[in-house]
């Protein structure tokens, strides 16, 4: 089962072991820009994925953020599904390309990225703050 939530209340939910999001706080404008979905397994939460509208980034262009499934909920099609959720979620927002950052370690998740359409980029875009990536990739929605 997927749903979406803010993002703010995602984290407290999977922090928290809870089975549902709680409604979003009022925290200002962070809670409402970025999003995400958030996927179930056995009534646990089990991953998430997100976008977000990072400084800098070329007009038009959101960043795909907070990609995680546990192991138990990897090979599934899960994280596929989470994708075109947000895929789907960016394009209703009007966004018309996806970026993301990620390191050379998580090779499944990269080739599912490859999969899903993401190709390659030589440097870094907008200021994400994600010191630790050295992967970046860009999609057309």
């Amino acid at each position: 089962a997927l749903f979406y939530a803010h993002f703010y209340a995602v984290i407290n939910t999977a922090v928290a072991g809870m089975t549902a999001a709680p409604a979003p706080p009022d925290t200002g404008a962070f809670a409402r820009m970025l999003d995400a979905f958030v996927t179930l397994v056995d009534g646990v939460v089990a991953g998430g994925a997100g976008l977000f509208p990072t400084p800098g980034l070329p007009p038009g262009t959101c960043e795909l953020v907070k990609m995680y499934l546990l192991p138990a909920a990897r090979g599934k099609g899960l994280g596929k599904e989470l994708l075109q959720r947000v895929f789907q979620l960016a394009k209703d927002l009007g966004y018309g390309r996806m970026y993301l950052e990620t390191m050379p370690e998580l090779k499944t998740a990269i080739g599912m990225y490859e999969k899903m359409g993401f190709g390659y980029l030589d440097a870094p875009k907008g200021c994400s703050g994600h010191g630790g990536c050295d992967i970046w990739m860009e999609k057309a929605l």
